[in-house]
């Protein structure tokens, strides 16, 4: 390659590096005349549309790492949105108000509240609409199985450490997204009892789905302040959160269109029947 041409190259790259830069926003929307407050965070020096995320977050609601998780996945190409589950962006780090924020809420409610967040997704003049998936970290993870469960157009729900409840037979029919279960070995809110009976749930259906097991995993093993709450069966575990990010993303460059080119991969998955 010719100097000249080599030099010319570098300086775009570095151009496109030194033009980039996260925007980040608040989305306000409504649901049954409650407020919600979603973060929203995206590169403006993508160009055209990119697909979406939808990022719902531990039972804390909206504190940081929801958001840090958003931010992670728009640096890499994805236009993502930390979803508020309780209105006016609330957030604690009181498990006793976190459980009773969480034990408010009906299952009908928690699905109406993600349909929202994803229509307010959607909206975005930066989405591919048709390009749109799901994850979610403990009670996150529940609703963004829900989400999948009520047969909503995404193509992938991934869920870290959450309750695994099954899909009933009436909604096993209604699921359109690849669905993908990254869970703790020694998470005493998913034990294998429940593991298997989502399994078998799965098996018997046409869903594409995965369910990945870490070794040595607790509850919550994807945040890295989990330690801090003096939970026993609650902890972070560096190398399980980062191999299940990485079966996410791996997923999401099979099921999401116009996928970042720098992205690591160690999973696969088949393609949507």
């Amino acid at each position: 390659m010719r100097p000249i041409l080599l030099a010319c190259l570098i300086l775009m790259v570095f151009t496109r590096l030194a033009d980039a830069k996260l925007i980040t926003r608040t989305l306000q929307y409504k649901v049954d005349e409650t407020t919600f407050i979603s973060y929203l965070a995206y590169d403006d020096a993508e160009p055209g549309k990119r697909p979406g995320v939808l990022v719902f977050p531990e039972w804390w609601g909206m504190v940081e790492f929801p958001k840090q998780k958003a931010e992670e996945l728009a640096k890499l190409g994805y236009v993502a949105m930390a979803v508020d589950m309780y209105g006016q962006g609330r957030a604690t780090e009181d498990p006793k108000l976190a459980g009773n924020l969480v034990a408010e809420l009906q299952p009908v409610q928690l699905r109406q509240r993600a349909a929202a967040a994803l229509e307010m997704l959607r909206k975005e003049e930066q989405i591919d609409g048709t390009h749109i998936a799901a994850i979610g970290f403990c009670f996150g993870g529940k609703v963004a199985l829900e989400l999948a469960y009520s047969g909503a157009d995404i193509r992938a729900a991934v869920s870290f450490h959450s309750d695994l409840t099954p899909p009933s037979p009436e909604d096993l029919k209604k699921i359109k997204a690849h669905i993908l279960v990254c869970t703790g070995a020694v998470d005493p809110m998913a034990p294998a009892q429940k593991v298997q009976k989502l399994w078998q749930a799965l098996t018997d259906s046409d869903v594409v789905w995965q369910i990945n097991v870490y070794s040595g995993a607790k509850h919550g093993f994807t945040n890295p302040a989990a330690d801090k709450y003096n939970m026993p069966p609650v902890g972070y575990n560096a190398l399980a959160a980062k191999q299940s990010w990485e079966a996410m993303l791996a997923l999401f460059e099979q099921v999401l269109a116009k996928p970042p080119q720098t992205r690591p991969t160690t999973a696969t998955m088949p393609p949507r029947r």
